[in-house]
């Protein structure tokens, strides 16, 4: 999406911030539930209002949570409403896209999200089998890979499926070490489907409710464990980018890990990368909590800097602009760090 572009829309929304696991690094605290009828309408409102009077022609979604799925019923019927405006031509580009635990993305949710034009999803791993199970845990206490794997095979053997899947896989001082075993199996099960891309992110500590019980990996062993895992993923031709060093936690967004989207033509070898601004920089895109409060980052739901606003149910954003101005300064100063991390730079 152009970062300034007048008739360009980028909302990541939250039709829920509940989730159905309990990772022990997460920074959310789950208090806000499912998005009501009035702020469901004020999304789909926002998009025809802006379709109806010219000003947008390239919408781009993404979900957000909490764990999206959810409340599948709310993405399902925005992402359905917009999809319609797309099919009738009123719309030159929309796609979207998901951030997702992948316990509830089956098959048949998978078939039916991609034919909305929902096709690009970020997944987090957190090692194989039980090494997983200890960090992703289920609301219960239980494991979640067994589910989650399956959901993902099940995706790959969907051969005609046009998507991406981006297997974000965690650093943590319970995985690091068993990182090459993780990648076995993936190469092993993946390769050749050019769908499937893998980027490594050490976990970091977002504050919340965890924050006092997150250890970082050095960088020097989170470093060996990757250069050793990447080696299973050369010989099986997985695409992948390593963010174990990345300044910036929002430096992949599940729309842009790739030089392609899903459906076009495929990525050659490791990842590229290029210069960054972080979403939260550009004027042109908003997230919408579940609650209808306006923020413009995901990682900072507590900071009073990031409440901008609310959008009413007929479709109307009130922001202050002071508060905006401070997110998308970085345009202006062209100061890179405050580009890549508005919230820090």
């Amino acid at each position: 999406m152009n970062t300034i572009a007048q008739d360009s829309l980028k909302l990541i929304l939250l039709p829920t911030e509940k989730c159905n696991f309990r990772c022990t690094y997460c920074y959310e605290d789950f208090l806000l539930g499912r998005m009501p009828r009035p702020v469901v309408d004020g999304v789909k409102n926002l998009i025809a209002r802006r379709i109806e009077s010219g000003k947008l022609s390239h919408l781009e979604i993404d979900w957000f949570g909490g764990e999206p799925l959810v409340a599948r019923g709310v993405l399902f019927e925005i992402a359905g409403y917009a999809y319609d405006f797309y099919q009738k031509g009123s719309l030159t580009s929309y796609q979207g896209s998901l951030t997702t635990n992948a316990y509830f993305l089956t098959l048949e949710t998978l078939k039916d999200l991609v034919a909305l034009r929902q096709r690009n999803f970020q997944i987090s791993l957190d090692g194989y089998g039980d090494d997983h199970d200890l960090t992703r845990k289920q609301a219960d206490g239980s494991g979640s890979f067994d589910v989650v794997w399956k959901n993902l095979l099940a995706a790959r053997d969907w051969k005609e499926g046009e998507f991406e899947i981006v297997l974000r896989l965690h650093i943590t001082e319970q995985s690091y070490l068993n990182m090459p075993k993780l990648c076995g199996e993936i190469a092993k099960e993946f390769a050749g489907d050019r769908r499937f891309v893998v980027f490594f992110k050490r976990i970091s500590n977002l504050g919340g409710p965890n924050k006092a019980n997150i250890k970082h990996v050095p960088l020097d062993a989170a470093s060996m464990a990757v250069d050793e895992a990447v080696a299973h993923l050369d010989a099986a031709g997985v695409p992948y980018s390593n963010g174990v060093n990345s300044k910036f936690e929002s430096q992949v967004p599940v729309s842009s890990i790739a030089v392609r989207r899903a459906g076009e033509s495929s990525v050659q070898g490791k990842v590229a990368s290029a210069p960054y601004i972080c979403y939260a920089s550009k004027p042109n895109a908003f997230v919408i909590r579940s609650n209808g409060r306006l923020a413009k980052c995901t990682v900072a739901f507590s900071d009073p800097k990031n409440d901008i606003g609310h959008i009413d149910q007929s479709g109307s954003m009130h922001i202050a602009s002071d508060k905006a101005a401070y997110w998308t300064r970085g345009l202006l100063t062209g100061d890179h760090n405050t580009l890549g991390c508005p919230a820090d730079g």
